[in-house]
């Protein structure tokens, strides 16, 4: 199975990346596109398995293999001890290649309430390590941590998002689209829903996933028509990455303001 369509120097990284997971036990494989204003991005993927199920193979150290600037490490290595599940994935264009590693992290969710309000604290679920794969050792390692609000309700996640103001505007559309199919499916949903924070930069984002509701892309290609409409990105291109993975399984939304400031809207899916 191909697993990207790059060339040149962000080809060399990721396969650098593929090429440890050889022959490995994974969980999943997931793919993700993002759009942002006249961009389409698709070189996008990673790869899951539990650190027990990876002891012992190349991916154990990943992070050596790949070269994270040494200042990171510590801290990455203190975090993965602790961590339940690790994804291990890189995002690329034409002249750039980043890699990325998300560490979730078990959550007790009788530790999450407070019987003072009735209510559940957010719990830190996941951190995730990104880094420019193609600048030798002078690397920043861009760090993001992910807060789960367990329990909520899909009309309390459409709070939420109602919540991060206009950057998100080109998000609300496809959210609610995707509430909606979901409700259709079912209406026991765990509606998983992360805001997303990061230091030292304007990011403010979320992550909503509805993996359980068993949508395809396809079943929600005209929401996907409009936000592609609003980041002006060619319709050629958008029609040819919904062709070619519009039978595949819608999994999470995340958007909002990305660390450049730009609004975003990205998509995760599975075949």
């Amino acid at each position: 199975m191909k697993l990207h369509d790059l060339t040149g120097a962000p080809a060399d990284a990721a396969d650098r990346l593929l090429e440890l997971a050889k022959d490995v036990p994974l969980a999943g494989i997931e793919r993700s596109c993002k759009l942002a204003p006249r961009s389409l991005s698709h070189q996008r993927l990673l790869m899951a398995n539990s650190p027990a199920a990876l002891a012992g193979t190349p991916l154990a150290q990943a992070h050596l293999a790949l070269q994270m600037p040494p200042s990171a490490i510590p801290a990455f290595e203190q975090d993965l001890a602790k961590a339940n599940f690790v994804y291990l994935g890189f995002d690329g264009t034409k002249d750039s290649l980043a890699y990325r590693i998300y560490l979730e992290f078990p959550v007790n969710l009788a530790h999450q309430h407070d019987p003072a309000t009735g209510r559940m604290a957010p719990a830190l679920l996941a951190r995730g390590y990104k880094w420019n794969a193609l600048e030798a050792h002078g690397a920043q390692v861009g760090t993001s941590d992910y807060w789960w609000e367990p329990r909520l309700t899909a009309d309390q996640v459409l709070m939420r998002l109602a919540g991060l103001g206009a950057g998100d505007a080109q998000a609300h559309p496809l959210v609610h689209a995707a509430i909606a199919a979901a409700r259709a499916r079912s209406n026991a949903l765990d509606w998983t829903w992360l805001e997303v924070s990061e230091p030292q930069s304007p990011r403010r984002s979320y992550d909503l996933n509805i993996y359980d509701a068993g949508l395809t892309l396809s079943d929600l290609a005209e929401p996907l028509r409009t936000t592609a409409r609003q980041f002006d990105i060619d319709p050629l291109a958008f029609e040819a990455w919904l062709a070619q993975r519009g039978a595949e399984t819608f999994g999470h939304v995340s958007g909002g303001i990305g660390r450049d400031g730009q609004a975003f809207v990205t998509v995760y899916h599975a075949s």
